[in-house]
């Protein structure tokens, strides 16, 4: 089978790209990034269509991951040949596989084709998408030779019925499951689960035997309990009729007994109350008078306890000794100490605007040294003036000369139009050389003027900074000394901290003096407390003659005791003597002081009570005896319980051990038919793969060997080693033979066309050399389709 003509019409970047191919290699040279490997997944995409985002090794689904840069129907065509028909594949994608869209035309007819009824490559090529990639499919960086159930139904010629060896992954990880799930290695596995279960359950039932005896037992000893109640009932029954007997006596003989337990219990209770005289030898205290004795015992306790977290250490009393001589006369307050604080803080900023003070009267002083120059005064001649003369005397000679011609020579008189006009601007010059004059005389006073009074107005400036530096020096100085003054009415002489220091520092004594003062006044309040409560109790002590120390509480607490049962003797005693003249009112002595022989009564009554006491013991015994006999039949029955359970588990355990045991044997025949299976193929694999490898080495691939799994080991050192020890070049040339072999022994009969995505990327110069033999090698058989990035890996 051939390629003949691939037509991109939008895929990934690639659009509008048309290319035909011929036999043998088909190179396609371009850079990298030109879109060589999305080419070569067109090839196959358009051949399987795409693969499912879990099964794709991209960062997204395929699908989305060559969908068209630029937009436009998402497909394109692929024809090529098989046999002699040539086909043509048409796909356009959509977003999902549903929306697909596929048609294989036959191109002699242009008529659909019904040849690709289902996935065009796997019927053409009689694997799958994986397997098509593991063999056919030789991508970049991805050389290495690897089997599937599709090769090995492949290989194993069994392209018409492939379902039993391509669904042998599938079964032996569903065997796999199966065991994992049962097995008795593991403690989540059921077998192991159950184990655990029907050990527990055995150690339960080992007390069935004995819970039975026990039962047998119990049983045997209320029966016997049962029998000795009967007798006992029928002896007491025959005690009851000789009581019966003597009734008439009876009740004379009760009322005797019970007037005598009466006045005995009168001595009894009189004689307990007696006892009490030693404790209570002035009378009895009322309870609330003592209930508040042991109240104030108990607040002298803790008045006491109060005592001591307020006395005072050493440390502190001598602290409080040297506050208390600081203030003997006055303490200051808070808010005096503060206002002081305050006040004083204002000598910083004081300080500061004396120091800006002082340094502006420097300054001003400077300044004042550099008296302004005063100007000149002007001159009354200047050149206008000098000017002026000379022209008025030239116009003057003109005239008096050009006159005496006239009058001598009567000269015409021109000239003497020209001496009256050197006159007449002789003369204006003269005044306006007067007014300049007059006006720069009055700038010139005025400037005198100005700089005069500037010079005043500094030495005035001057002396107001002065005032107001003295100012600020007397103001703190005399805040100084108002600090100085307030600090020594507290002995606070010369302080080193200065005095905001000493201020704080006071403020600080005068809080822990306060505190100080507090504590001791709570104190001694609290020792007076003390004082008054214990006299008090000493008082109460002493009205009842009590002899107690301190602590109080616990004394007067068992006191307390001893008055409650006084009380409670008191109240019997008094209830008795109430029943026993009660009962003389309600009776009449004569017929209980009768003389009764009692002998015949209470000895029967002495033996009914027997009788009484021993049924009593009797049912009480026959009560536990089937109290034990119910609990054992409720053991026992949830015995029965668990003995079915366990004969369940069992009986589920023997079918999952009998399961897991077929399960564990079909997992290996499975493997072992799948490697005799495998193994038949092994010859052909291995003689193609020492015919790519001596082509490419140019040594015999002896130390190479292949395995049932078609996996390729080499012989050093006398043992098998994996390819990971070689170099990735080299194993890229070992991976390329081995996929060459596997289609070698795949496709006996028609050739198909092979896809290389650039897999000699890895290889040095030598080995590129020797790939590019083997492409022009392997080209004499197949049609390849050949993608590289550099010319010097492009086959010639």
């Amino acid at each position: 089978m051939k390629l003949l003509r691939l037509y991109v019409e939008n895929f990934g970047k690639i659009n509008n790209l048309e290319l035909n191919f011929e036999d043998g290699i088909n190179a396609i040279t371009e850079p990298n990034a030109w879109g060589k490997s999305t080419l070569a997944a067109f090839i196959k995409v358009m051949l399987f269509g795409f693969e499912s985002k879990k099964a794709s090794a991209l960062p997204e689904s395929e699908r989305s991951f060559y969908k068209p840069w630029q937009g436009g129907t998402y497909g394109g065509e692929l024809d090529f040949s098989v046999g002699n028909r040539s086909y043509r594949i048409s796909r356009t994608f959509g977003a999902s596989e549903r929306t697909d869209v596929c048609h294989v035309y036959d191109l002699q007819t242009m008529l659909e084709s019904v040849d690709f009824a289902g996935n065009v490559g796997e019927i053409l090529f009689d694997l799958d998408s994986n397997s098509f990639k593991r063999s056919v499919f030789i991508a970049q960086n991805d050389c290495a030779s690897q089997s599937s159930d599709a090769i090995n139904a492949k290989l194993g010629n069994l392209a018409e019925n492939t379902n039993d060896i391509n669904n042998y992954e599938t079964a032996q990880s569903r065997l796999k499951e199966i065991v994992n799930a049962l097995t008795p290695n593991r403690a989540t596995g059921r077998i192991k689960k159950r184990t655990n279960m029907i050990t527990e359950l055995e150690q339960e039932l080992k007390g069935y035997d004995a819970a039975v005896k026990s039962l047998e037992e119990f049983s045997e000893k209320r029966d016997l309990a049962e029998d000795k109640k009967n007798q006992l009932i029928q002896e007491r029954d025959e005690l009851a009729n000789r009581l019966r007997l003597v009734s008439e006596d009876s009740r004379r003989r009760e009322l005797q007994r019970r007037y005598r337990d009466l006045c005995a219990d009168v001595v009894e209770k009189l004689e307990a109350l007696e006892a009490f005289r030693e404790t209570f030898p002035v009378g009895v205290p009322d309870e609330a008078l003592l209930n508040a004795q042991i109240e104030k015992a108990r607040e002298l306790e803790q008045k006491r306890l109060q005592m001591e977290h307020l006395r005072f250490n050493d440390a502190e009393e001598a602290q409080y000794q040297n506050l208390s001589s600081m203030f003997t006369s006055a303490i200051p307050t808070e808010i005096e100490i503060d206002q002081m604080i305050s006040r004083y803080g204002k000598v910083t900023d004081m300080k500061e605007d004396k120091f800006k003070l002082n340094a502006s009267l420097e300054e001003k002083e400077k300044t004042s040294m550099v008296v302004d120059p005063f100007p000149d005064k002007p001159k009354p001649v200047n050149a206008f003036t000098v000017a002026g003369a000379i022209i008025g005397n030239i116009g003057i000679l003109t005239f008096v000369a050009t006159l005496v011609l006239f009058l001598i020579h009567n000269y015409p008189p021109y000239f003497m139009f020209i001496g009256v006009a050197l006159i007449l601007a002789a003369t204006v010059i003269f005044v306006l050389a007067n007014l300049n004059h007059r006006r720069s005389v009055r700038l010139y006073e005025d400037e005198v003027a100005r700089v005069m009074q500037r010079q005043q107005e500094e030495i005035d400036e001057i002396g107001r900074i002065k005032d107001l530096a003295i100012g600020k020096e007397n103001e703190i100085t005399d805040l100084e000394e108002e600090v100085r003054q307030f600090l020594e009415r507290f002995s606070v002489y010369c302080p080193a901290t200065g005095y905001s220091g000493a201020l704080y520092e006071l403020k600080a004594q005068v809080k822990e003096y306060l505190r100080l003062h507090d504590r001791k006044q709570e104190y001694d309040r609290t020792e007076f407390a003390c004082r008054d409560i214990v006299n008090k109790i000493a008082e109460f002590l002493g009205d009842w003659h009590l002899q107690l120390e301190e602590p109080y509480t616990q004394g007067l607490l068992e006191f307390q005791k001893e008055l409650v049962r006084y009380r409670g003797v008191q109240k019997a005693s008094a209830e008795a003597t109430e029943k026993k003249n009660l009962f003389e009112r309600e009776q009449d002595m004569a017929d209980v002081e009768l003389h009764v022989d009692p002998q015949d009564l209470d000895e029967i009554n002495e033996q009914i009570a027997e009788y009484d006491s021993h049924l009593e013991s009797v049912r009480a015994a026959i009560d536990q005896y089937q109290r034990q006999i119910e609990q054992l039949r409720e053991q026992l029955d949830e015995f029965d319980e668990r003995r079915g359970e366990l004969a369940t588990l069992l009986a589920k355990q023997e079918e999952d051990r009998h399961r897991f045991d077929i399960v564990s044997r079909t997992q290996e025949y499975l493997a072992t038919a799948k490697e005799q299976f495998t193994a038949r193929y092994m010859a052909p694999i291995s003689n193609a793969f020492r015919k790519y490898y001596n082509r490419i080495i140019q040594t015999q691939g002896d130390d190479w060997v292949i395995d049932a799994h078609i996996a390729l080991k080499r012989r050093e050192m006398g043992e098998l080693r994996e390819l990971t020890h070689l170099s990735a070049g080299y194993q890229d040339l070992i991976g390329v033979c081995m996929r060459l072999a596997l289609v070698d022994a795949m496709y006996q009969e028609e050739k198909p066309f092979l896809v290389f995505d650039d897999p000699f990327v890895n290889l040095d110069e030598e080995k590129t050399k020797k790939g590019m033999d083997l492409l022009n090698f392997v080209a004499e058989e197949y049609q390849l389709i050949y993608f590289t990035c550099h010319n010097s890996r492009t086959p010639t």
